[in-house]
């Protein structure tokens, strides 16, 4: 793999950590967990999560 490559997946990564746990801190946050802030936290999870892999697969083409 080349530098390149390396440094993508590594920002990848990093990023994805730290949309996760801000995703985490706002649950966390409100005062109100209903249902809707739930689902809502997971599907930015999940979005996050599936983002981030198809840029690691992407990087290694």
């Amino acid at each position: 793999m080349s530098l390149i490559t390396k440094i993508l997946i590594f920002i990848t990564i990093s990023l994805m950590m730290i949309s996760i746990s801000r995703i985490f801190r706002k649950a966390e946050n409100e005062k109100n967990n209903n249902e809707k802030s739930i689902a809502l936290s997971l599907r930015d999870i999940i979005f996050v999560l599936t983002l981030g892999l198809i840029i690691i697969m992407l990087s290694n083409f």
